[in-house]
């Protein structure tokens, strides 16, 4: 303990044994004193071994760190006031072997509890996400994609889960949606598994399916470039010039969603 009138460092036994509240250092009358942190931490640096005899060597500071994990910590089981008490392995087999029904509810009531949470936080980002980009989100159209994250259908009619892309991507924000443009490579499965495309198809950013035409480029087929020169209007589909999006995806397939193709 210290004086804080002259930060004298004092024995905290001593002064609770002085007849009068006079500090003896500085004779202060009804001295006031505290716990003294430069005391605390040079007892904390003192060395210290592991009470259990594991030959762990630590500081007083740090010992109560070890002994959590300490192989030698006895353990005390909780369960219906079951009075055993034993060492790491000997407690996990006493769990299994008496306590298995209690280990299982317990396991599925924490697995749930998780699920709940990144469900919350999810949403909380996917609302944060469209409040940002004022978009707004098919909260019906919800799958989890390979990842484990939500994913919900944008604008577009593709899968979102608004999380950051694996490459940069120069025509958005570099975001997976979260209501339309490019998705991840995770969501760029879920579009493909939930519209049962055949092999070698992907789906463009406007929603389109496009495949590779005979030039190694991909086309969707559709009449959206009418006005273009040297066109017959349609993306394709098999070459000649592509759509905006069809274009993108001829340079997406080559790095984020190579593991696709």
């Amino acid at each position: 303990m210290e004086c804080e009138s002259c930060n004298n460092i004092m024995c905290e036994e001593c002064i609770k044994s002085l007849k009068k509240r006079d500090c003896p250092s500085c004779r202060k009358e009804q001295f006031v004193f505290k716990q003294s942190i430069l005391a605390r931490r040079l007892i904390g640096t003192l060395p210290a071994d592991c009470p259990n005899g594991c030959g762990e060597k630590s500081t007083i500071g740090n010992i109560d760190q070890h002994l959590r994990k300490c192989p030698l910590r006895v353990h005390v089981c909780q369960v219906d006031k079951c009075p055993f008490e034993g060492k790491k392995d000997e407690f996990l087999q006493h769990l299994v072997e008496s306590h298995d029904l209690v280990l299982i509810r317990q396991y599925d009531a924490t697995s749930q509890s998780t699920i709940e949470e990144e469900n919350k936080t999810q949403e909380v980002e996917s609302t944060e996400m469209s409040g940002k980009f004022n978009l707004n989100f098919d909260r019906v159209g919800s799958m989890r994609n390979e990842k484990g994250k939500l994913a919900r259908l944008g604008e577009s009619g593709k899968y979102y889960c608004g999380g950051p892309l694996e490459t940069d991507c120069m025509c958005c924000n570099g975001y997976c949606g979260p209501g339309n443009g490019c998705n991840c490579q995770y969501c760029m499965k879920l579009d493909m598994q939930v519209r049962m495309v055949p092999k070698g198809y992907l789906v463009n950013r406007e929603g389109a399916m496009c495949r590779k035409g005979t030039t190694s480029n991909y086309y969707c087929g559709r009449l959206c470039m009418k006005g273009v020169a040297f066109c017959d209007g349609y993306c394709g589909p098999t070459n000649g010039p592509a759509c905006p999006s069809c274009k993108l995806i001829n340079t997406q397939a080559n790095d984020r969603y190579r593991n696709l193709i």
